[in-house]
């Protein structure tokens, strides 16, 4: 899981966005961030495309056994 930050790098706002569906060359596009910890899974909560609930993201946390 990645999360796709806005164009605007002032708004602390995310997108969460499935990693496997994009090219590489998007991957290393500075507005995409890999989801490595619970704090920066903390910043996509309400601005996600699938509107994960906190307890949805940590079990996708756990899950996926990210850091």
């Amino acid at each position: 899981l990645l999360l796709e930050r806005l164009d605007n790098p002032a708004v602390d706002k995310y997108y969460a966005t499935d990693s496997l569906s994009l090219p590489s060359e998007i991957l290393e596009h500075p507005k995409y961030v890999s989801v490595t910890s619970k704090e920066l899974i903390a910043k996509a909560i309400f601005n996600t495309y699938y509107r994960l609930s906190i307890s949805q993201l940590f079990a996708l946390d756990k899950e996926k056994s990210y850091r």
